[in-house]
């Protein structure tokens, strides 16, 4: 009874875990699908665009799409990814509404705000150490000619090691956040869609994200290219994963 109460509270403890964790999947219902490296893709033609669409996975409460277009219109146009909407076709739930991907310049913006808040932060914390190792500096000038006991010598350089000891950990900790972001902020201003500028015949091609519609069973996503609405119906499927 008692190692089942602690499963049972281990449970809880790590988000329902033993309950599975959904993982969605959207299934194209274009009739003109057909499949690139073994993904299946969707897509739009006319004589303004080419629109291609492309699920490709899950990514916590968002799903990740790959998108081509290309200009196929005389005009130039500010494509801008934050416009891509998705709306439920059909749900359980009618509270739901038209839902947009995410913004890569919100992202970016976010990213730098916290890579500016990570260098203060150390900055501050370097300031403290190099105070703290002059205090230790100067007791130790103070103490000279001080008879100490072999026990108090010992507890003086266990602290000293470990103060040096915590600088290089708060130095890895600090170089793996700084790592961490410049590679996420290299992934959003690299792999994720952007806003550009599309001329005749260019063409873009790259991921955005699209929070999930839980409750939804068919999913329209549109993507607006030049004034127009390039939409793609999607079945939506829900199973656990243990």
């Amino acid at each position: 009874m008692y190692k089942f109460s602690i499963l049972i509270i281990a449970c809880i403890l790590f988000g329902y875990g033993c309950a599975g964790i959904p993982v969605y999947r959207l299934h194209s219902l274009e009739n003109d699908n057909n499949y690139f490296k073994g993904i299946e893709s969707a897509s739009k033609a006319d004589s303004n665009a080419e629109v291609i669409l492309q699920f490709q996975s899950q990514s916590g409460g968002n799903y990740i799409f790959h998108l081509s277009v290309i200009n196929k219109s005389s005009e130039q146009y500010l494509f801008n990814p934050a416009d891509i909407y998705s709306e439920p076709v059909s749900y359980d739930n009618k509270s739901w509404s038209r839902t947009y991907s995410i913004d890569p310049e919100h992202q970016l913006k976010d990213i730098d705000h916290e890579l500016n808040k990570t260098v203060s932060k150390k900055k501050a914390s370097d300031v403290v150490n190099t105070f703290v190792g002059f205090l230790g500096i100067a007791s130790a000038i103070a103490d000279i000619g001080k008879q100490e006991s072999d026990e108090e010598l010992k507890q003086e350089e266990d602290a000293r090691e470990d103060f040096q000891q915590s600088i290089v950990n708060e130095d890895i900790a600090y170089n793996n956040k700084m790592n961490e972001l410049n590679n996420s902020k290299h992934y959003w201003e690299n792999e994720i869609l952007r806003t550009s500028t599309l001329y005749s015949n260019d063409e873009i091609d790259g991921s955005f994200y699209m929070p999930i519609i839980p409750e939804a069973k068919t999913v329209k996503v549109a993507v607006p290219v030049n004034g127009k609405d390039y939409e793609f119906l999607f079945e939506q499927t829900c199973s656990n994963n243990y």
